[in-house]
């Protein structure tokens, strides 16, 4: 019933006056606008649910095309649908007006928004963690990594192109997908463990060994030297123990890619195929990144040990070199005082003792690749990382004396671009 007809039911004589008149008058000028804008909302309310068809009809997901990025492709205005469904459905007096009022898409949106809904969160758990596994490869495993991340975007790119969100296909496809995922997940997560466990952690080991073992108290020439050589010792099988260990590390890794590559076999078998040549290329580039890294970690060590005599020294000469490092005498010859030991021999002794740090270098070999790693074909091996190995070629006879030296020449190098001589 509305007000004016209440009104009149309540007071008969209130229209009969020139002020209920004007009231009468005020009250059909109200209802014409209201009944316009109520009759305009349905209309854009029936407009937005046409609307709604072509979000039903998209697809699941859309790729940014800068970026490359992958979104959920998901309509804002299928949940107004639903909301503004559930308010008219409350206010309608009977089923007639309800369906008069509420079309059929509208209907079938209120009945089916939480299983949209739950499509809608399920797609965003599935995009955000394939876009945290593909940006946590790091830089060196991107290329042989790419066929499991390919693999993914293969089942992802179904979503791009043919299932719809009014589609009956939605639970194959993301089984297809969350296995996809979840394979890669555990390929990476194994690479992981190994590189930060046995890789960064011992090359991490290797930077800060201990390898001037410099007396706390006050010795001689020849008890100084000794301790160095024995402390240079000691940290030079330990550095070589480590190296290997990282070695076999970085091998179990390639072992690893071979395996899930399918390419293990092929690699024991010398295949010389392109794929496998090309699969060797990627090997080389890992093998070589990790030996450069372990290079890195014998500079750090050496340095560090090297700034470490540096810095002693300076400590104990500002508070009298001879009488707080070395045990030295000083001899009254008339008209002469003489230094027992000498400076030269006192300088003598720290350049022994540094030659010692940085020989620590000889006791770390060069990594050797298995045979099944080594390339087998001509043009590849002119494109191999490994074909510069040195400045200068390196003649047969001398392959062996380089390998023993490797290290130690690369590190008179890097310590020469350091220090400046």
């Amino acid at each position: 019933m509305d007000p004016a007809t209440r009104l009149q039911q309540d007071v008969p004589t209130l229209f009969d006056s020139k002020v209920g008149k004007a009231l009468m008058k005020s009250v059909n000028k109200l209802l014409i606008i209201l009944t316009e804008y109520d009759q305009i909302w349905c209309q854009r309310w029936l407009n937005s649910i046409d609307d709604v068809r072509f979000g039903l009809n998209a697809t699941l997901l859309v790729r940014q095309q800068s970026t490359g990025r992958l979104f959920v492709n998901w309509d804002e205005k299928i949940p107004e649908i639903a909301e503004s469904t559930k308010v008219i459905r409350r206010n309608c007096r009977d089923e007639e007006e309800e369906a008069r009022l509420i079309p059929s898409l509208a209907k079938e949106v209120f009945s089916r928004i939480d299983y949209w809904k739950s499509v809608k969160d399920r797609l965003n758990v599935i995009v955000n963690k394939f876009e945290k596994l593909r940006l946590s490869v790091p830089v060196i495993f991107q290329e042989i990594t790419n066929p499991f991340i390919n693999k993914v975007n293969n089942e992802l790119r179904e979503g791009l192109l043919y299932v719809l969100w009014n589609s009956l296909n939605h639970q194959q496809f993301f089984g297809r997908v969350e296995k996809a995922i979840d394979e890669l997940e555990i390929i990476l997560s194994k690479v992981s463990d190994i590189k930060e466990a046995r890789i960064d952690s011992e090359l991490k080991k290797m930077s800060e060994e201990f390898i001037a073992d410099l007396p706390d108290q006050p010795s001689t020439l020849k008890q100084f030297i000794e301790k160095i050589t024995k402390g240079a010792a000691e940290a030079g099988s330990s550095l070589g123990k480590s190296s290997e260990k990282v070695r076999l590390a970085v091998l179990e890794l390639i072992k690893l890619f071979a395996k899930e590559n399918d390419m293990l076999i092929k690699l024991e078998e010398n295949d010389m195929t392109e794929g496998t040549e090309n699969f060797r290329l990627m090997i080389d580039e890992i093998f070589n990144h990790f030996r450069d890294r372990l290079r890195e970690s014998l500079v750090k060590c050496v340095k560090f040990n090297l700034d470490l005599v540096k810095k002693t020294c300076e400590r104990k000469q500002r508070s009298g070199f001879s009488s707080d490092m070395f045990i030295a005498n000083v001899n009254l010859a008339i008209p002469n005082v003489t230094l027992e030991p000498s400076l030269d021999d006192i300088t003598g002794a720290l350049t022994q003792a540094c030659h010692e740090i940085i020989g620590v270098s000889a006791c770390v070999e060069k990594w050797n690749k298995p045979e099944w790693c080594e390339l087998k074909t001509p043009v590849a091996s002119k494109i191999s990382i490994f074909a510069n190995d040195f400045d200068e070629q390196v003649n047969r006879d001398d392959a062996s004396k380089a390998q023993q030296n490797y290290y130690r020449v690369i590190l008179k190098r890097s310590l020469r671009s350091i220090f400046g001589h």
